[in-house]
């Protein structure tokens, strides 16, 4: 056999090498596609919130796939048919958070308490540990997150799990209302899930910057971003995240007053909800709108309607948010002791959750409630609970309002130098954030508190700051509201 001959079944040989592994690895990229996929059918009938990582689904197939004994072979075809737990038995001996994090896919709940259990030395090593923290964003633990973000190394993280960070640091800016920086991480995240056609992610993204456009007020750019998205889930069986684009359009269009529109859409969503979840997170949506538009019946039927199921599968958040929507039908309604009840449960719920914020805002009103029963003391109590919470935790809760009551209260106690200590510091949150109505009604307490204190110059001058402020508002039936109360 000559030299030629030789270098000819070398090459041969190599080639056919090169072949089957190429085989090999077109049908592990198949495995992953396809498991993804059938994972999406699933999650849409399940009852608890969703979360869907590509990374993670594509790694589990990985270690499975390669490693070809008949075990492993048997619950590979399982999961590529979106059923889960014979892989999740077999990777929880290899590494059990990767087992843990596949299962978030089926049951977040469970997998977040089944995180509690590992180390916390040893979570915060973990190359996945960003999941987590992805994972309890999700269910609503904002704070734990926040505790665990901290603890993030961004220069150790893999090139591919570092967008998963931006992600998760995108929605801790949003939650502190640093909506630029929010952006930006956002952005970052959606370019690299879109170089690597993680489309899911992607459609997240977009999501994601259409509440953050949202809350910025740049109602066209979060259309835009919704439009997007949309776009992506039209491309596959999706209809649980079809459905809440169209609900999150809704939103768009009620805070931009076009409420027929919004009306519509959120018809139009209920209609495509292929499950209870999802057509709670929508009627509690519904709701809001109803309620600003005075319809509490029908408010408080949808609203009940969401309550019962977040109780019948324990979502936490979903109760929270339902009962103090049923909380503020029964303010409107002067229902007060009905209004108190679902007001503290929130206010439970939220504070379990470590959402201060809402949990300020579930006690602030029950306050409000006691001071026009005339329940002064207990209104009081209440405001100093929200302060010692608030001052000790992250919050977004404007204090101004806890201020501006607390500073009424004493006032009504015939304590006018402690009242306009109170006012005064609500009046410069009110005047830093631009409130001008809340601003407008500080400085008119003032003037009456200045009078009661026969300070007859000092009680001119916010009488003529609180009409200053009033016009701002632009608001006709307030700024003879102000006129009206007064005293100079």
């Amino acid at each position: 056999m000559n030299i030629f001959e030789q270098i000819l079944i070398i090459f041969f040989i190599l080639l056919a090498v090169l072949l089957v592994r190429w085989r090999l690895r077109h049908r592990l990229k198949f495995l992953q596609k396809i498991t993804k996929l059938n994972i999406l059918k699933h999650q849409q009938n399940l009852m608890c919130e969703y979360i869907f990582i590509s990374y993670v689904i594509d790694i589990c197939v990985q270690k499975l796939y390669w490693q070809r004994t008949k075990k492993t072979k048997n619950a590979l075809a399982y999961m590529a048919a979106g059923r889960l737990t014979k892989a999740i038995k077999i990777l929880a001996v290899q590494d059990k958070l990767l087992s843990v994090l596949l299962l978030a896919h089926n049951d977040t709940h469970k997998a977040y308490k089944q995180i509690s259990h590992i180390s916390q030395k040893a979570l915060i090593k973990h190359q996945y540990f960003v999941f987590c923290i992805m994972l309890a964003q999700v269910i609503g633990h904002s704070r734990q997150a926040e505790k665990w973000l901290k603890q993030i190394n961004e220069k150790q993280l893999q090139i591919k799990i570092k967008a998963y960070y931006k992600c998760v640091l995108a929605r801790y800016c949003m939650y502190k209302g640093d909506m630029a920086s929010a952006s930006e991480n956002a952005y970052s995240a959606m370019r690299s899930f879109y170089k690597r056609r993680y489309f899911m992610e992607v459609a997240s993204c977009y999501m994601l910057l259409a509440d953050i456009y949202r809350l910025s007020c740049m109602c066209d750019t979060a259309q835009a971003m919704l439009a997007a998205a949309q776009k992506i889930y039209q491309q596959f069986p999706l209809p649980q995240q079809q459905a809440l684009v169209v609900a999150s359009k809704g939103m768009l269009l009620f805070f931009d007053n076009r409420l027929n529109e919004a009306e519509d859409c959120y018809i139009k969503a209920l209609k495509i909800a292929p499950n209870l979840k999802t057509e709670a997170e929508i009627l509690n949506q519904y709701a809001l709108l109803e309620i600003n538009l005075q319809k509490y019946a029908e408010a408080e039927k949808k609203i009940k309607q969401a309550l019962s199921f977040y109780r019948t599968y324990n979502i936490m958040a979903g109760e929270a948010f339902s009962s103090q929507l049923l909380g503020q039908i029964y303010f409107e309604l002067e229902n007060y002791e009905k209004a108190i009840k679902h007001l503290n449960s929130a206010a439970n719920n939220y504070y379990i959750l470590e959402n201060f914020s809402a949990f300020a805002e579930s006690l602030y009103l029950c306050a409000d409630i006691y001071f026009r029963q005339q329940k002064n003391d207990a209104a009081e109590r209440l405001l100093q609970e929200i302060l010692q919470t608030v001052t000790k935790q992250h919050s977004n809760f404007h204090l101004g309002h806890v201020y501006g009551l607390l500073g009424v209260l004493n006032m009504e106690k015939g304590e006018f130098l402690t009242a306009l200590e109170w006012l005064k510091k609500s009046l410069w949150l009110e005047q830093n954030t631009k409130r001008y109505e809340g601003a407008a009604v500080d400085c008119l307490n003032l003037s009456l508190a200045e009078q009661s204190m026969n300070n007859t110059a000092e009680a001119k001058q916010y009488a003529a700051e609180a009409l200053e402020y009033a016009l701002k508002t632009e608001d006709e039936d307030f700024i003879a509201l102000i006129k009206e109360k007064m005293l100079y």
